[in-house]
């Protein structure tokens, strides 16, 4: 996810609780291309909402400050 340039750009120009929202819309996509690499992990997360959000929320500050950070 911290190479997507929407979310790039969201974490650049709003605060956290936005950048939350747009986040938030990407998590299934992201799970969808990481289907791949560990099916049986991700289909737990994308049939199981809250794990799912647990673990995502877990991210999503790091996610935004990667993104938001001066410098990028």
């Amino acid at each position: 996810m911290k190479k997507d340039p929407e979310l790039q750009a969201t974490a650049q120009n709003n605060k956290l609780d936005k950048f939350t929202m747009v986040y938030n819309d990407r998590i299934d996509d992201a799970l969808i291309n990481g289907l791949e690499q560990n099916k049986e992990f991700f289909t737990m997360l994308l049939n199981d909402n809250e794990i799912k959000h647990q673990l995502m929320d877990m991210f999503v500050s790091d996610v935004y400050h990667s993104y938001s950070a001066p410098g990028i």
